[in-house]
């Protein structure tokens, strides 16, 4: 960048002679410099080039800052990457609470929506609010996010049931949370 610079500083100054050296003389709007007739039409338009150049310059290195982000601007081949893995992890391990239900061991229970479900939550949010066709959130991803809520909200009560031991509202809410995974995979083909 610094040679490209340079090239500019010497494009600008190939027309102004001082004591047989070339020096630029930016400041001269004058009508004489240096001894010469100084043409103004010519300054002005090496003033835009190089103005225009380093315009170009700067918004060449702001390329970066479009980078691809977490959030509204993600696109689906970046949701894939960062949050599909988690969502499957997440998806194997409520598959084991199946068993764990029947043993009445709610510990799993309470670990799973303690320790899994709150980094589980956002990747199935991410992930479904990546999958929209525009700008904005369309019907396809706001039917991902509200299937992910779902879900939490299914774990969270069964979490609460397995709490007061009360077996039957623990399978029906992992009936329902179960059903809202289903219905998250089918609707992403995932």
């Amino acid at each position: 960048m610094k040679i490209l610079i340079f090239f500019l500083f010497v494009l600008i100054s190939d027309s102004f002679e001082f004591n047989g050296l070339k020096k630029p003389d930016l400041h001269c709007f004058r009508l004489y410099a240096n001894g010469r007739f100084c043409d103004r039409k010519n300054i002005l338009k090496k003033i835009s080039l190089v103005t225009f150049s380093s315009s170009w310059i700067a918004a060449k290195d702001l390329n970066s800052a479009f980078a691809d982000s977490t959030g509204k601007f993600s696109s689906k081949a970046t949701a894939t990457r960062r949050y599909l893995p988690r969502i499957k992890n997440a998806s194997e391990k409520f598959d084991l609470l199946k068993d764990e239900i029947e043993k009445e061991n709610w510990g799993a229970i309470e670990n799973f929506a303690n320790e899994i479900l709150p980094d589980a939550k956002p990747a199935l949010e991410l992930y479904g609010s990546a999958q929209k066709r525009g700008e904005y959130p369309d019907a396809n991803s706001k039917k991902f996010v509200s299937l992910a809520k779902e879900f939490e909200s299914n774990v969270v009560l069964m979490s609460k049931a397995a709490k007061a031991n009360e077996k039957e509202k623990v399978r029906e809410f992992y009936s329902k949370a179960e059903d809202s995974l289903k219905q998250y995979f089918l609707n992403g083909d995932i």
